[in-house]
């Protein structure tokens, strides 16, 4: 081999070299590009997970809100509703009391078994009660009692009691001109009365 083959090989050689040279730098370029665009995705990734989880958080959190909203809504219907049933309860309770001819035989289940007050009289034992209707009915055989549910008004007191009021029209007896009277009532718990009483209204 002559001096310019030799020249001609080292030159194609040395092409050779940059030429893997250059690929190895592509490659590890391309390499590179790979792993930048995959770092590129991950944070991608994790960008949009925590943006979705911001939303999450806040559809939830809204969510649970209403939920709130609609559970106390719902608890302060139930609290009306029993408030109301119970007025009702008291109402039509109250409308029996009066309108049933009473004597010592269902007394007891009208009346607590001591009362605060029975009409002029305080502290009335349910005994005392039953006698004093005795003699009412003895003595006033034809009186009764006109009104409607219409004219019973009902309060709940914070003391666990309702308080009545009744604007009734009241026959000493049938035959006669009856007289306006308003009762005053209170009620427990227990549906009895411990407080009765009745009130003349004013003339007008």
């Amino acid at each position: 081999m002559n001096s310019e083959e030799q020249k001609f090989d080292k030159n194609e050689l040395k092409k050779l070299a940059e030429i893997a040279n250059k690929r190895r730098k592509d490659a590890r370029i391309i390499s590179l590009l790979g792993i930048i665009a995959t770092l590129v995705g991950l944070v991608y990734s994790i960008v949009y997970t925590v943006n979705l989880s911001k939303k999450q958080v806040e559809v939830l959190e809204t969510i649970q809100h209403k939920e709130i909203l609609v559970d106390s809504l719902e608890n302060i219907s139930n609290q009306l509703n029993e408030k109301f049933t119970k007025s009702d309860s008291v109402k039509h309770f109250i409308n029996e009391f009066l309108s049933t001819v009473k004597d010592e035989n269902n007394l007891d289940k009208y009346y607590s078994p001591k009362v605060e007050r029975y009409y002029l009289r305080k502290n009335v034992r349910l005994d005392q009660i039953k006698q004093e209707k005795k003699w009412h009915l003895q003595d006033n055989p034809r009186s009764k009692l006109m009104f409607d549910l219409s004219d019973i008004t009902i309060t709940e007191k914070e003391n666990n009691y309702f308080e009545a009021f009744v604007n009734t029209l009241y026959f000493v007896d049938s035959l006669k001109q009856p007289r306006e009277i308003i009762y005053q009532l209170k009620v427990n718990n227990d549906m009895k009365v411990f407080y009765i009483r009745n009130l003349e209204p004013e003339n007008k």
